[in-house]
């Protein structure tokens, strides 16, 4: 029995959709979200559930992603608190890091890179 065949456009269509919704530096180096999440890191140093900001984005690739969509205006500051608050419970030390966070914004937002270089 002969395999079904994948069409070529369902698969265009779904890389599409997988890249779509990655931020934008999820496949290449972006100095600037990365200095900036450094610089989070330094004045945010409160707790997210039990982890500092610098462990949650060596270690959970959705909060990095979180931060970088944040970084580049790919999301508001609500749909980043519901986006954290969808795998810790907003706790007063969350919250308090997470309103940190937002604030630490940059002033303009830097224009995105490439999805794919």
């Amino acid at each position: 029995m002969k395999p079904a065949a994948f069409p070529l456009p369902a698969a265009v269509l779904a890389a599409a959709t997988l890249l779509g919704g990655c931020a934008p530096d999820a496949w290449n180096s972006a100095q600037g979200v990365d200095a900036w999440i450094g610089l989070v890191a330094q004045r945010c140093t409160g707790w997210i559930a039990n982890s500092r900001i610098a462990q949650l984005t060596d270690n959970n690739a959705y909060f990095l992603d979180q931060m970088s969509k944040l970084y580049y205006g790919r999301t508001t500051p609500q749909e980043f608190r519901d986006g954290v608050y969808s795998f810790v419970d907003p706790s007063p030390d969350a919250m308090q890091t997470v309103a940190c966070i937002i604030a630490q914004r940059p002033a303009v937002t830097p224009k995105a890179p490439p999805i794919v270089p």
